[in-house]
């Protein structure tokens, strides 16, 4: 006969039972919850992060412009490989795989014919070839994702970021300089984007309008830049042709040459503005002084002479806005070859312009210096310079008198530029005035904006063509900075052997080609960077101490336009 249990033993065990269920329930209920975090939640944290930082390859850095526009960037893609030791060594996987990689089944035959652990079949693959390729389920092929730089913005600033190779290391351009800088450490979270000095609206605008130019005037290439005077930026550079950075190009391709670093050319009458601004700063010239510029300047054998000549006496202001050669080269012999070699010297025309490119030029500097090379580099021939180091030097001849080295990165506004002074702020004040005369009633008139106060040079040289001089062929340039009451940015353009055709009636000087798109340049990036319009009463002002058939010319320009604007419908 079984013995009963006491209820209260019965009522024990069941809550002990109990307890342990629960505690057994609980228990698998953290397992499952743990198993579904690390199956699910981890792995999708783990699989956006290998989207961001993939273990194979190199990540860089984003590049981007001065306000922020991405102008390089790493993408990721998918790439094939296998490790050949497990791939069955048959001539029909061989044939398979070539099928899908579209590459001949003899080829990836020799790749897989290796004892490595690991060989790349096609460094990118499409997610269709990947689709295929899962489908044949060969053993031993294996997908790894990798970092890819692209260019959302293709041909526009090629020349300045340059390209990177297959393991994302940098080639040529800003990509190269600053490799080790632009790469990012393996786990890196914190990637603060690489600023460029450039804006990239206003290098929209500038390859524009310099594109424009070539094909109006017919030109065979063409180069532009504009900087920031006070602090050495460059805010554009275009040169022209260019190329898609996403492409390679071979080194020797034509459209890889920049002109603005790369090319060194005789930049003609651009140069008198800095032969001015020196002579003046020495006390060598005066502005009411008088030139003897009634024929030709003979030097030894040599003579100099002028495109329209005067054939009389001229002022400093006649000489400089009538671009006269033999004026110039007179200023030049007073002052000398010491003084001159000195301010080319402090204007870092000597040497190779600092910038933040590979293949930047030196200079082409005469070996001798007897008194017809002083007259002929003061209004620039046979010294022949990159037009990076010639708008460098113009630049500093404008702002003030300060050099500053230029730069394509961007530089904290709230931190001083240093820089070196080479002439007084008297000299460049003068300066400036003779650059807006020049536009206002010399050979740079169609380089004028209404309100922006633009003063510029042109200049026309003859080109060399394998060491030689050919008759007709020309750099056409001008040289320009607005506002001149208060001078922020300097531009540059150069066409190479443009055309004299029906829209320069018949002319390939540079106040025909080059100075209007100067003006239509201007017009185009002066609101993009916020600059206002100057007061008409700063402008009369300047006009005030203009010579006399200026101020009158300038009286009838504007009665002219008053009346078109009365007789304008509205």
């Amino acid at each position: 006969m079984r013995e009963k249990v006491p209820l209260d033993s019965v009522a024990l065990g069941r809550r002990r039972i109990g307890v342990v269920v629960a505690t057994f329930g609980l228990l698998f209920a953290t397992l499952a919850f743990r198993l579904v975090d690390i199956t699910q939640f981890a792995a999708k944290e783990e699989r956006a992060a290998a989207l961001v930082l993939p273990k194979d390859g190199i990540s860089r850095r984003d590049v981007v412009d001065r306000r922020g526009v991405p102008v390089a960037t790493d993408v990721i893609v998918s790439g094939v490989g296998a490790d050949p030791r497990e791939v069955p060594k048959d001539p029909e996987v061989y044939r398979s795989l070539g099928a899908v990689l579209e590459r001949d089944p003899r080829i990836i035959a020799r790749l897989l014919d290796t004892d490595r652990h690991f060989i790349w079949l096609e460094r990118r693959i499409s997610p269709r070839q990947q689709a295929d390729l899962l489908r044949l389920g060969i053993p031993g092929i294996e997908f790894r994702d990798q970092p890819r730089r692209v260019y959302p913005q293709a041909n526009l600033v090629a020349h300045l970021i340059g390209q990177t190779g297959i393991d994302n290391n940098g080639l040529s351009g800003l990509e190269l300089v600053f490799d080790k800088t632009i790469r990012t450490e393996a786990g890196m979270r914190d990637r603060e984007p690489f600023a460029l000095s450039i804006d990239l609206r206003v290098q929209q605008a500038l390859r524009e309008e310099l594109a424009s130019a070539i094909r109006t005037y017919e030109a065979a290439a063409g180069n532009a830049m504009i900087m920031d005077v006070h602090t050495g930026e460059l805010l554009a550079m275009v040169s022209l042709p260019d190329f898609d950075a996403n492409h390679p190009v071979s080194p020797d391709d034509v459209r890889r040459f920049n002109r603005n670093t790369e090319g060194v050319y005789e930049v003609g009458s651009l140069f008198k503005s800095l032969t001015l601004a020196t002579l003046l700063d020495a006390g060598v010239v005066r502005m009411d002084d008088m030139w003897d510029v009634r024929e030709r300047l003979k030097i030894g054998r040599r003579s100099i002479g002028d495109a329209h000549m005067l054939k009389r006496w001229a002022s400093t202001t006649d000489v400089f806005i009538n671009s006269s050669n033999i004026g110039t080269a007179r200023m030049a012999l007073a002052g000398g070859r010491e003084l001159q070699h000195h301010y080319l010297e402090k204007l870092g025309l000597l040497e190779k312009a600092q910038l933040e490119l590979p293949g930047v030029s030196s200079p082409l500097v005469p070996k001798r210096w007897p008194d017809i090379t002083v007259a002929v580099v003061s209004y620039g021939h046979t010294l022949a310079v990159t037009p990076l180091s010639f708008l460098n030097a113009f630049a500093a001849v404008v702002n003030g008198g300060i050099l500053r080295p230029a730069t394509l990165l961007r530089r904290d506004p709230e931190q001083p530029v240093p820089g070196e002074r080479v002439i007084s702020q008297a000299a460049s004040d003068q300066i400036r005035e003779l650059l807006w005369l020049n536009v206002v009633g010399g050979g740079g008139t169609k380089a004028r904006v209404p309100g922006m106060m633009v003063g510029g040079k042109t200049g026309t040289a003859d080109k060399p063509v394998n060491g030689r001089y050919v008759k007709g062929v020309v750099i056409s340039s001008f040289v320009a900075a607005f506002p001149m009451n208060a001078p922020r940015y300097a531009v540059l353009v150069m066409l190479d052997n443009p055309t004299a055709n029906e829209a320069t009636m018949g002319f390939r000087y540079a106040s025909w080609n080059a100075a209007p798109a100067t003006g239509k340049i201007i017009s185009r990036v002066a609101p993009l960077l916020g600059v206002p319009l100057v007061p008409q009463e700063v402008e009369d002002g300047f006009l005030a101490k203009a010579p006399p058939e200026i101020q009158q010319e300038e009286m009838k320009r504007r009665g002219r336009e008053a009346q078109l604007a009365a007789f304008a419908p509205h």
